[in-house]
């Protein structure tokens, strides 16, 4: 499979996304053909470690790329069309700035010469059918939900914004593991295993709500995970371990 190098431009975006509050991101390609029996073929989605032209990216002169599998799918023979990756910690990452965003490369995981392992895919160029080339999906969480590292013995400080002006907004605490657990009132699925409530509070009229929080005994040592809610509403899950 021809590692196949996602153009920069459209990735220079991530920059502008507010890492923490990446909920989902999905790449997507439309695979059209195969070789004549490929058989299944596992592509994955490496991170681009070097500068590259667009023009100039072929076979021979591909950019180098990290060995991670940020993402995986499955190939086959067909049916044809679209393959998706999930690739949320590398989106994540990335607008964080905690990685460079020099593109990204997919490719098949095995490489064997004589082996017949082509898979074809539309590209971002495609006059044929534009409406099936690669893209980008991210999904962002509805409420942004930051927390200070917490000091044994002193109140946390925590802030929540995004939220509708003077709305309630509620802080739950889990010391098990992420997980799903539906809050039926609420309308959401919080993303932790076995939650308890932290603390209730309102959105001021500009929709941010802060409070200081004094951290149950059970939080000290260990690691816990923190996520704010609201009606139809989620923020994104903080992971924190109190010394």
């Amino acid at each position: 499979l021809l590692p196949a190098v996602l153009a920069r431009d459209s990735l220079n975006a991530l920059g502008l996304l507010p890492h923490a509050n990446v909920k989902q991101a999905t790449f997507s390609a439309w695979q059209y053909a195969t070789e004549p029996a490929a058989g299944t073929i596992t592509c994955h989605v490496h991170r681009c470690t070097t500068a590259w032209s667009e023009l100039g990216a072929t076979w021979n002169d591909q950019p180098a790329f990290d060995s991670k599998s940020w993402g995986s799918a499955g190939v086959g023979d067909g049916p044809f069309g679209w393959v998706d990756w999930d690739v949320t910690a590398l989106v994540h990452d990335q607008a964080a700035g905690l990685l460079p965003a020099l593109g990204w490369l997919f490719k098949v995981g095995s490489e064997s010469a004589g082996i017949s392992r082509l898979g074809y895919f539309h590209s971002k160029d495609t006059a044929i059918a534009p409406l099936l080339r690669p893209n980008l999906v991210v999904e962002l969480y509805d409420l942004d939900l930051a927390v200070i590292q917490p000091v044994a013995g002193v109140p946390t400080p925590i802030e929540v914004d995004r939220a509708n002006p003077n709305e309630a907004v509620l802080l739950a605490i889990d010391f098990t593991e992420k997980g799903l657990t539906p809050v039926v009132r609420l309308g959401v699925v919080l993303e932790l295993h076995f939650p308890s409530l932290l603390a209730i509070v309102f959105a001021d009229p500009l929709g941010q709500a802060d409070v200081l929080v004094q951290l149950p005994p059970a939080a000290s040592g260990t690691p816990f995970w923190i996520q704010a809610a609201a009606v139809g509403k989620l923020s994104n899950v903080v992971a924190l371990t109190m010394p």
